[in-house]
């Protein structure tokens, strides 16, 4: 069981450096050797986990993936008794949560840089069309549960918002201003009046939501 609990230790240390070099410089120029290294793990005993560069990009993404389902997007459905309401104060949540890993999460950092790298091999996940989806489908919960306004398509508020976090996430390969939980404020309190229902946005306020200077879960 200690061997096991190891084994499984030295494997997501390799995924944490893989995360940490893929997301500085895309697959292509990325080598086994600097990911061992940067682990501090054998280059044999890389290659005990991992078949070869590939296998470990994929594990990344796969990695990312799997954060980004669970813990950005892990909100998804209506909570138990809400008749699917809430949903614009879950996406909201979970813009902010989105931005805070691509800050400091250098695994779904990585996840987005290779699913977009042309020089990457196919990893078979795609993190902004499993964002996209996740985005259209709470604003359809949105739009059931009447907490948009008067004549607003959930799926018009999706472009905007999958157009807008991606961008965010795009802008900020050269400037990590784009990152910052007050940029999400301001483009929320940009949108949230103009799709929100009168009540949804009162509720909205009641709440604080979007909070100003809100901290995004680690």
């Amino acid at each position: 069981m200690v061997k096991q609990g190891r084994s499984a230790h030295t494997r997501q240390t390799l995924i944490r450096a893989a995360g940490e070099e893929f997301a500085r410089g895309g697959f292509e120029p990325v080598s086994l050797s600097r990911i061992s290294k940067r682990a501090g793990v054998s280059y044999g005993g890389l290659h005990h986990h991992f078949s070869g560069k590939q296998d470990l990009a994929g594990a990344v993404v796969a990695e990312a993936a799997a954060i980004l389902r669970d813990e950005v997007c892990g909100g998804a459905g209506p909570e138990p008794g809400d008749g699917g309401r809430a949903a614009l104060a879950r996406l909201v949540e979970s813009t902010y949560r989105l931005v805070g890993r691509l800050d400091r999460d250098a695994v779904v950092q990585a996840g987005f840089v290779l699913t977009l790298d042309i020089s990457s091999p196919d990893l078979g996940e795609d993190l902004r069309e499993q964002w996209r989806c996740w985005v259209e489908e709470t604003l359809a919960q949105a739009e059931r549960a009447q907490e948009l306004g008067a004549g607003i398509r959930g799926s018009d508020v999706a472009t905007a918002v999958v157009a807008a976090t991606v961008g965010f996430e795009a802008l900020s390969v050269r400037d990590r201003a784009w990152l910052e939980p007050d940029v999400v404020s301001r483009f929320w309190r940009l949108l949230l009046p103009r799709v929100a229902s009168p009540a949804t946005a009162a509720a909205l306020r009641a709440d604080d939501c979007p909070p100003v200077g809100h901290e995004a879960t680690p």
